[in-house]
């Protein structure tokens, strides 16, 4: 009896990692846009604090003025990605991808359940 359960779970155990590793590589492929927007989101925000030192260190007054006006602009229309202007590109977007999935299971399971 032993035996045979054994077999089984041996000839299965490769399957379920093809299928842990193929879910793994599918989610990270869904999340990897919001992380790189992520990334460019930090990275303007870094290029904003080295504009504001600049402005500080300026001794042209024009040049220093267009220094203003385009951290101002920065400020103004700051840097964010949406999927069709609905669902946010930034580091919440696995948070709100995993939320979905958990509450359409709860769902499910609500409505297996009824019959």
């Amino acid at each position: 009896m032993f035996m045979k359960i054994r077999e089984i779970f041996d000839t299965r155990t490769p399957f379920y990692i093809l299928r842990y590793v193929f879910t793994l590589h599918n989610f990270l492929m869904m999340v990897s846009p919001a992380v790189s927007a992520g990334f460019v989101t930090v990275t303007v925000d870094k290029l904003r604090l080295i504009l504001l030192e600049r402005i500080l260190c300026e001794r042209d007054m024009a040049h220093e003025h267009h220094l203003q006006m385009f951290v101002e602009y920065v400020n103004i229309r700051p840097m964010r990605f949406a999927v069709l202007k609905v669902v946010p590109l930034d580091w919440s977007m696995p948070v709100l991808f995993l939320n979905l999935c958990i509450s359409y299971q709860i769902i499910i399971v609500q409505f297996t359940q009824l019959y």
